[in-house]
C-alpha cells in the first residue's frame, strides 16, 4: 500500500482477519452496516454485491482521517444449484455439512473495495469460483 494510506477491514471475519495478519498487512477491522443479499439465480453476482456493500457500508471511526482503502469480502457456496447461507445453529451447521460430504461443490469469493474519501480512487470488485470435491467426512 502507498504511504499514509490505511487498511479497513469491513469484517467480522476471525478467518480474513488472520489472513491479512499472516500476510504482514496492517488492518484495522471495523463493523459494516453493508446489508446482505441473495439472488438465488446468480450466487456470484450476490458475493460481488454483499462484498460491495459490507466495503460501502464500513463505519469509519472518527480517529481514522482520509486517505483509507475500506476493504469488504463475501464467499458463497453453492451445492446443488443453491446457496448455502451462514448456518443458524450446530444442527444446520452439520446438515450442510453431510450436505457437501462426498460431493462437488463451487465456492465463489468476491471482494470489494474503495478509497475514502471516494474522489481519491474508483471503488473496485474482483470476484472468482472454484469448483471443489468435499471429503466423505468418515
Amino acid at each position: 500500500m502507498s504511504a499514509g494510506l490505511r487498511l479497513l477491514l469491513a469484517s467480522e471475519s476471525p478467518r480474513r482477519r488472520e489472513l491479512l495478519a499472516a500476510a504482514g498487512i496492517p488492518f484495522r477491522p471495523v463493523p459494516s452496516r453493508g446489508r446482505e443479499s441473495v439472488d438465488p439465480n446468480d450466487p456470484f453476482m450476490t458475493v460481488e454485491a454483499n462484498a460491495k456493500a459490507k466495503a460501502e457500508g464500513a463505519v469509519i471511526p472518527p480517529d481514522e482521517a482520509p486517505p483509507l482503502l475500506v476493504l469488504g469480502a463475501d464467499t458463497v457456496v453453492v451445492c446443488g444449484g443453491s446457496i448455502l447461507g451462514k448456518p443458524t445453529d450446530r444442527e444446520e451447521a452439520g446438515d450442510m455439512i453431510r450436505r457437501l460430504a462426498g460431493g462437488r461443490h463451487t465456492v465463489g469469493g468476491a471482494r470489494g473495495a474503495g478509497a475514502r474519501p471516494p474522489a481519491t480512487a474508483a471503488p473496485r470488485s474482483w470476484r472468482d469460483a472454484r469448483r471443489l470435491m468435499c471429503g466423505s467426512g468418515s
